[in-house]
C-alpha cells in the first residue's frame, strides 16, 4: 500500500470510520497542524455524511460538542491544532468525564522529533487530560506502511466503543504535507468494510439483547475455528467448554492442558502454508489473548470473518482485523455440530494433528526441551495446578503437549515478561493445599532467584530448563547473526543447583529423560527444584526446525490440498 499523502490518508480514514461508527456532527476549530482533519470533515459535510460546526474559540468549540453529545447521545468529535488550543478543551473534558458524555477529542500535534526542541506550538500533549478521559491513544505519525489503514480504523472503532462511557482522546501527530495532493488515485487503498459498516462492530451485553451466532452473521454452513488464548477473555473454562461443545468446531488452545478437545500441535502444522490453505476457515472466534506463535496469528489474520469474545478492557486483535467484538459467548442457534461442512471440517483438523503427532513422537524420544515438555505435561497429577514460564517453555507446552482438560494453568502472559516468575509460582502454591508445579527457563530462574527466599515447606515442584542462556533466540531470526552469543545467547555458565542449595531447598539435577521421570515421581513434600540440564541451545533449535520441515514435507512428500 502506497499512501502518497499519509497525513491526508489518516484524516480521511479517521473521518470515514467515525461516520461509519455513528458520528453525525463534528466540531472544528481552525488551525494549521489540524488542516488535514478540518478538510476531511469539510469534505464529508459537503457530501451530506455529517453536519460540520466551526467555532474559532477552542474552549467554546469543546462545549459546543459537549452540548451536541448530551442532546443526541451520540459521540461528537471536536478537532483543534496543537499547543494551547488543545489545553482549552480541558474544562469541557472535565464536564464530560463527570457526566459520562461521549466526547471525542482529536488534538493535532507536531511529530516526535519536534518535541522538546522549542519548535513553535509544540508541547507534551500525551495524556494531556489525565484520568478525565476513559481512553487515550497516541496515534503516531502516519506513514506509508502495510497495516496502517486497518490500525487506524480499528483504533477509531475502539475509541467509539469506549466513548459510550465518557470522553476519549486521540493525539494525532501530523508531518507535512498537511494539504491534499492533486492525485486522488491512491484513495482506493483506504477502503473500509463493505456496506459502509464499521471496521469493528462492538456488541455489549449491557443492552440486554440476547445474540446468537446467526445474529452475528454466522451460519452452520460456514467453516469455523475457535482459538483460546491467555486469560480466556475473562470467561470460565467451563463456560468455554459448554460453548465449544455445542458449536462442534475445532478448537485451538494456547494452553492445551485445560481443554481436552483442543487440536494438538496446531502451532506447528499451521506453519505450513499448504496446510493453512487446506484448513482455510470462513470465520474464527478468538477468546482471550493470542500471541505465542506467529503461525496462529498469521492464520487468524487471513480468516475473512473474525469475532473476538472478550470481557476485559483490551481486545485480542493484534492484526487489527476483528469484524465483531462481543463480551458474552453467543448462543449456538441451529445444529452447527451436525452441519454438512462440520463433521468433515473437524476431521481435517484432526488428521493434521495426528500427522504432526506422529512426526513429533519420532523426533522426541531422546532428551530435549520438547520431550521434557511432553513428559512433564503428561505427568501432572489429575486436577493439579501448573505455572508455566514465558519465553520458550510456554511455547513448548503449546506445541508439544497432549491436550487434557483437568489442569489449572497459570502464567504471566499479560506482558509475557520473565521477571518475578518464581515469586508468582510461590504465591500460587501458597493458596493450594496440594503440590503445585511450575516450569521455567534458566534466565527466568536467575531473574527471580530471590523468589526462593521463602518457607521450604511451600508445596511447589519447580522444573528449570537449563540450556545456559536465552534459548528462544536460537529459534528466532536473530539466530546466527554476528555477536549472537554476546547479546542474545547470553550464556551464564552458572551451577543452578548450587544456587538452590544456597537458599536451603531440595534439588535434583537431571540430564536425561529417565532421570527426569524419576525425579518427578520421587516422593517428597515442600519446595523442591529439578534442574534439567540440556545438551545445548543450538541442538534444540535444530530439532524444532527439523520437526517443522518434516511436517511441511510429511514423509518426504510435499503436503497438497
Amino acid at each position: 500500500m502506497e499512501l502518497v499523502n499519509p497525513s491526508t490518508a489518516l484524516a480521511r480514514v479517521l473521518v470515514d470510520e467515525l461516520i461509519r461508527g455513528g458520528v453525525r456532527d463534528a466540531v472544528v476549530s481552525p488551525g494549521s497542524r489540524s488542516a488535514s482533519l478540518a478538510l476531511a470533515f469539510a469534505d464529508a459535510a459537503e457530501t451530506g455524511r455529517l453536519r460540520l460546526h466551526v467555532q474559532i474559540d477552542e474552549r467554546s468549540a469543546a462545549y459546543l460538542a459537549l452540548g451536541l453529545a448530551k442532546a443526541t447521545g451520540l459521540p461528537v468529535p471536536v478537532t483543534c491544532t496543537s499547543g494551547t488550543a488543545a489545553a482549552n478543551f480541558h474544562p469541557a473534558v472535565l464536564e464530560a468525564s463527570h457526566t459520562d458524555t461521549p466526547l471525542i477529542l482529536l488534538t493535532a500535534d507536531r511529530p516526535n522529533e519536534l518535541r522538546g526542541t522549542g519548535a513553535n506550538q509544540t508541547t507534551n500533549q500525551v495524556n494531556l487530560f489525565g484520568d478525565a478521559v476513559r481512553f487515550f491513544g497516541e496515534v503516531g505519525v502516519p506513514e506509508s506502511e502495510v497495516g496502517q489503514v486497518r490500525y487506524w480504523r480499528s483504533l477509531i472503532a475502539r475509541a467509539l466503543s469506549v466513548a459510550a462511557t465518557g470522553p476519549v482522546h486521540l493525539n494525532l501527530a501530523f508531518r507535512e504535507p498537511l494539504l491534499p495532493d492533486d492525485d486522488p488515485s491512491w484513495i482506493e487503498s483506504l477502503a473500509g468494510r463493505a456496506g459502509d459498516l464499521p471496521w469493528t462492530t462492538v456488541l455489549n451485553s449491557g443492552v440486554g439483547i440476547a445474540r446468537d451466532l446467526e445474529d452475528l452473521g454466522v451460519t452452520p454452513e460456514m467453516k469455523g475455528v475457535v482459538f483460546i488464548g491467555h486469560a480466556q477473555g475473562g470467561f470460565a473454562s467451563e463456560a468455554i467448554v459448554e460453548f465449544t461443545s455445542k458449536l462442534g468446531w475445532p478448537i485451538v488452545a494456547e494452553n492445551p492442558l485445560s481443554f481436552d478437545d483442543a487440536v494438538a500441535h496446531a502451532s506447528l502444522f499451521l506453519s505450513a502454508p499448504s496446510i493453512c490453505t487446506t484448513l482455510r476457515a470462513d470465520v474464527a472466534i478468538v477468546i482471550g489473548q493470542l500471541g505465542l506463535s506467529r503461525s496462529i496469528l498469521s492464520y487468524v489474520a487471513a480468516v475473512p470473518m473474525l469475532i473476538v469474545a472478550e470481557q476485559r478492557t483490551s481486545w485480542s486483535d493484534p492484526n487489527r482485523r476483528a469484524n465483531i467484538v462481543i463480551d458474552t459467548l453467543p448462543d449456538v442457534a441451529g445444529d452447527f455440530h451436525s452441519a454438512k461442512a462440520g463433521l468433515q471440517w473437524t476431521s481435517d483438523w484432526i488428521r493434521e494433528s495426528l500427522r504432526a503427532a506422529e512426526i513429533i513422537s519420532a523426533n522426541t524420544s531422546e532428551w530435549s526441551e520438547a520431550s521434557l515438555a511432553r513428559e512433564f505435561s503428561d505427568f501432572l497429577p489429575l486436577g493439579s495446578t501448573f505455572f508455566i514460564g514465558s519465553s520458550r517453555p510456554v511455547r513448548d507446552l503449546e506445541a508439544f503437549a497432549t491436550p487434557r482438560g483437568d489442569i489449572e494453568v497459570f502464567g504471566n502472559r499479560g506482558l509475557a515478561g520473565i521477571d518475578g516468575s518464581i515469586s508468582t509460582a510461590v504465591g500460587i502454591a501458597l493458596s493450594r493445599h496440594e503440590q503445585t508445579y511450575a516450569l521455567v527457563g534458566d534466565l527466568t530462574f536467575l531473574h527471580d532467584s530471590n523468589g526462593l527466599l521463602c518457607d521450604p515447606s511451600i508445596p511447589l515442584t519447580l522444573v528449570v530448563v537449563d540450556n545456559n542462556g536465552g534459548g528462544i533466540f536460537n529459534t528466532l531470526p536473530q539466530r546466527g547473526v554476528e555477536k549472537f552469543e554476546l547479546v542474545f545467547g547470553t550464556p551464564h555458565d552458572l551451577n543452578l543447583s548450587k544456587i538452590v542449595a544456597a537458599f536451603g531447598h531440595a534439588f535434583f539435577e537431571v540430564t536425561n529423560l529417565d532421570e527426569f521421570k524419576e525425579a518427578l515421581r520421587r516422593p517428597g513434600e515442600g519446595l523442591r527444584v529439578i534442574v534439567a540440564r540440556m545438551p545445548d541451545r543450538e541442538s534444540n533449535a535444530t530439532q524444532i526446525a527439523q520437526i517443522l520441515q518434516q511436517i511441511l514435507t510429511f514423509e518426504g512428500v510435499p503436503h497438497r490440498k
